[in-house]
This record gives structure tokens, sequence and C-alpha cells, in this order.
């Protein structure tokens, strides 16, 4: 347990239960073993949506894994950045999680056209000088899966599908069927088939989530300094500004929407007939 976090559950009934250990708002907690992963479109999204969630995870020891799907190479706010934005992004990434407390080891880097998504969905042969080559295929998919089966995480964090970035439309939907992918035997070029499937759950960037979310975190304006610290690492981002400014206005709380999926079966509607 550690001091200066506070974690909300709200229950169907609307109750809300409060502790001061993430086992009080994260169910099926498994003491010791937890290991997180973030999806992140972009670079900065994680801190920004869920910088508080990783401080909160690290704080009780949890071992803290990120995939960041783009390489940021039309972030550029200045037209004498666009030939070395990604790897000025790159290097602001590394330093944000370094502020953070997450290994560099522990970010992979898919590397995929920023804003251009589209091309890139599910799992193909590469070709010589295609982006996101692992174990010489491609795809969103095909990096996901990889990601999954190498943290094998109990928890998973995404954005929100309901997002207004079309890439963060895009990879929340490629994400989850890997989830699906990635417990099963195919591809196994990838690594070995993960043992369960993770706990999900969305962060927001751009909007709201689809539905009321079901967690909170609030810490003290010490540790909320501490995300912003993380945040501020990217120097070249400067239409982030807004969204820091409604970060400040908005408090030391950050917000998860936990997604209660399950896989199809016959079983899940008997009750009904």
């Amino acid at each position: 347990m550690a001091a200066g976090f506070e974690f909300s559950y709200r229950k169907d009934s609307g109750q809300i239960v409060r502790s001061a250990h993430l086992s009080g708002a994260f169910t099926n907690w498994s003491e010791g073993k937890e290991r997180w992963l973030f999806m992140a479109p972009h670079d900065d999204d994680i801190v920004i949506g869920a910088g508080l969630t990783v401080l909160a995870g690290l704080a009780e020891n949890v071992e803290i894994h990120a995939v960041i799907t783009t390489d940021g190479s039309m972030g550029y706010c200045d037209t004498t950045e666009r030939g070395m934005i990604a790897g000025v992004r790159k290097r602001e990434t590394l330093e944000s999680f370094r502020l953070l407390g997450v290994p560099e080891e522990n970010v992979l880097f898919l590397g995929y056209p920023d804003c251009d998504l589209n091309r890139w969905c599910g799992h193909r042969p590469a070709k010589e000088g295609d982006p996101g080559v692992i174990a010489d295929y491609l795809g969103l998919q095909n990096g996901y899966v990889y990601a999954l089966r190498k943290a094998i995480p109990t928890r998973v964090f995404l954005p929100t599908s309901a997002d207004l970035h079309p890439d963060h439309i895009l990879a929340a939907r490629e994400f989850m069927i890997c989830l699906f992918h990635a417990q099963g035997a195919i591809w196994p070029e990838l690594g070995p088939p993960i043992p369960t499937v993770p706990e999900v759950y969305e962060y927001a960037v751009y909007c709201d989530f689809p539905s009321p979310p079901h967690i909170r975190i609030r810490v003290s304006d010490a540790i909320f300094d501490h995300k912003m610290r993380g945040i501020t690492a990217y120097a070249s981002q400067k239409q982030i500004g807004a969204l820091v400014s409604q970060l400040r206005a908005g408090g030391p709380l950050e917000y998860l929407r936990e997604m209660r999926f399950r896989f199809y079966s016959p079983l899940n509607y008997a009750a009904l007939f």
C-alpha cells in the first residue's frame, strides 16, 4: 500500500467502495503477480490518459509494460521538424517513461506510420522496407499479439473506442480481437499463448467514455505533479497544451472504464429461453 492514493469502485448498484489499495478497485486481484500492459496509438496517450494509473501500479510493485503503435511522424508543429520528429518523439517517450518509473526494456515501439493505420490492420507477410515487422510478419494484430504474449498481462489498458481520433478507434478495435488470438495457438512465431485472458480497461484521452467509468483514482498533489512532469517530457508536442490545461483544471483524478466483455458461447443465452 502506498501513501497518496485513493481508489473508488462504482458497483452496478451505485454503491461506491473506497480503498487505499488497488485490490479494492480492481477485480480478480493477484497479489504479487500483477502485470499490466498499456496500449497506446500514440506515444503520449498513456501518460495523458492513464499516467496516474501507471504510478499507482508502480507504487504497489506491479510490473508495467507499454506498446506504442505509431511512430509519431505526423506530430510536427513546425515544417522544419517533419523529417526528424519521429526520432524526437521516441526520445521524449523514453524520457517520459523514465520519469514515471517504467523501464525502457518494457516499452515496445511498433513504428507504424502515424495517422495512417488503416493500411496496417491485420496480420500478413512482410515485404522489404515494411514497418512494424516482427517474426517476418506485420500488421497491428501481429504486433499486439506479440506484445500480449511477451508481457503476459493480468490487465490491459487501452484508449476508449469512443474516442475522436481515428487512430484510437482503429487501434482499440484491432487490439480487442488480439485478446482472442493471443490466448490461442495461432501464429506460434509470436510466442506461446497467454494462459488467461486479462481484465480490460479503457482510459480516456480526447473525449468521454461511451458509458460511465467504474474506477476513480484520486492522488495527492505531489503524485499529480509527477504525472504532469511525465507529460511535459513531450516538449515537441505543443498541441497538447489544451489537454494539459484540462487535466490541471480537472485536478488530481483519473477514471477507468471496466470493459465487461466475454467471448461468445451458446450458454450465455440459455437462460433466456
